[in-house]
């Protein structure tokens, strides 16, 4: 446990970060009020930045499910949240 920190930073699929439900339920109410918040103007939302990822792998709905812009993302990640417990790592 020596390498473990008590952060949300999963680091290596060896050190997995758990989510309760109580902190998913409130990420999911802070990331639907702040989309809601930029929706009526509130707020400006970050610029997507970066590059595009392609990959000669992927399908035309591979790319474009990889692409989307994030505040599109939101709704359906909050959704996810509201289900509770969850845990997560890196895994490349």
């Amino acid at each position: 446990m020596k390498h473990f920190t008590s952060d949300y930073e999963p680091k290596d699929m060896a050190l997995t970060k758990y989510f309760d439900g109580e902190d998913a339920r409130q990420l999911a109410e802070a990331l639907t009020n702040g989309l809601n918040r930029v929706h009526q103007g509130d707020i400006q939302a970050p610029k997507k930045s970066g590059t595009t990822f392609i990959s000669d792998s992927m399908n035309r709905e591979e790319v474009e499910r990889m692409n989307r812009y994030y505040l599109d993302l939101i709704p359906e990640f909050a959704e996810y949240l509201q289900r509770g417990d969850f845990s997560f790592a890196w895994d490349d």
